[in-house]
């Protein structure tokens, strides 16, 4: 047994933004709501989590609101990129974690096109369907090429 966590900080961050995301479109809420019910989770202990804080960490929220500012435009570039799949179609949890990378792949060019890639490849195999990686890696492969978004160091 190791007392390393099961995620890093910003591996843990992605996959409590893609909660929160699958929490507004399962019950309807919106993000106020479902922001104060996750974190009275946290504070409870009822959210089973490695979040050492007991808070949604400030990259998560980021990924969030930068997510719901450019909603329209986001989940359009989804569905533009998901060869005969509309975003109604996609498992909650893929159409999430795209929604995410997206956001990282557009607006937040610091982190390299290859970590965001993977992180939400791993994700989506750990917490999807079996060809959730695929599907994932597949359209944010598409939109990395067409914006011709260029990794960091290169």
């Amino acid at each position: 047994m190791t007392d390393s966590p099961l995620f890093s900080r910003r591996t843990l961050a992605r996959k409590v933004a893609g909660d929160v995301l699958y929490q507004m479109d399962l019950t309807g809420d919106d993000l106020e709501k479902v922001l104060s019910a996750y974190n009275r989770m946290l504070r409870e202990g009822i959210e089973e989590s490695d979040i050492p804080s007991g808070e949604i960490s400030e990259f998560a929220l980021d990924l969030i609101y930068l997510y719901m500012q450019h909603k329209a435009e986001i989940d359009s570039l989804i569905d533009s990129y998901a060869d005969r799949w509309s975003l109604e179609r996609m498992p909650m949890i893929d159409r999430n974690l795209l929604r995410l990378g997206f956001v990282e792949l557009l607006y937040l060019q610091d982190i390299p096109t290859n970590v965001t890639i993977n992180e939400y490849l791993e994700l989506a195999k750990k917490f999807s369907t079996e060809d959730s990686g695929k599907f994932i890696n597949g359209i944010m492969g598409k939109l990395v090429r067409d914006k011709a978004i260029e990794e960091a160091g290169n």
